[in-house]
């Protein structure tokens, strides 16, 4: 059915957006120019299809568009999840009668420690002033590895799901 197969395509995409995000990140010294996901291959890949990948946190980088009513009742649900340490598992929701969207948890892990850890402890004097000076607002930095950073969003046309079925 549609729903499934748009959930193991979300599934897919999200993983392998992480596998590529993390070994850009780990092939990069301090990992800081290597942290965007727009020229990812596996981004480019999906945005041909018409397919949108995208992060939010309710801790961002840089400061954007805040989050609306339907993301932060989502991210609230994860972080209730994680507050209880809850298994997290992706969800897809119908945005309308063409799209969906899929959701997942951005995890904390080690190898994010070198920009998103506590400073002055993981964050090197470097990177922090690297940091400061492409992202003033920079509110992405104090986790624990484990912790939730954020959320993928993957918005999927109901047509690349039903091409496929």
């Amino acid at each position: 059915d549609i729903m499934t197969l748009a959930l193991k395509t979300g599934e897919e995409i999200q993983a392998e957006v992480t596998r590529q995000h993390l070994s850009s990140i780990l092939a990069a010294e301090g990992g800081i120019e290597r942290c965007t996901l727009s020229s990812l291959p596996a981004v480019l890949k999906a945005k041909d299809r018409g397919i949108e990948v995208s992060r939010i946190s309710q801790h961002p980088r840089e400061n954007g568009r805040p989050l609306d009513s339907a993301e932060l009742e989502v991210y609230a649900a994860f972080e209730y999840a994680a507050r209880r340490q809850l298994k997290m598992i992706p969800s897809l929701e119908e945005i309308n009668e063409t799209t969906l969207r899929y959701w997942a948890p951005i995890i904390m892990k080690k190898a994010c420690k070198s920009c998103h850890g506590t400073k002055g402890v993981h964050i090197a004097l470097k990177t922090q002033k690297l940091l400061q000076e492409r992202f003033p607002a920079d509110q992405a930095f104090d986790f624990e590895e484990g912790a939730l950073m954020g959320l993928w969003r993957i918005k999927i046309p109901k047509r690349e799901i039903i091409k496929n079925l």
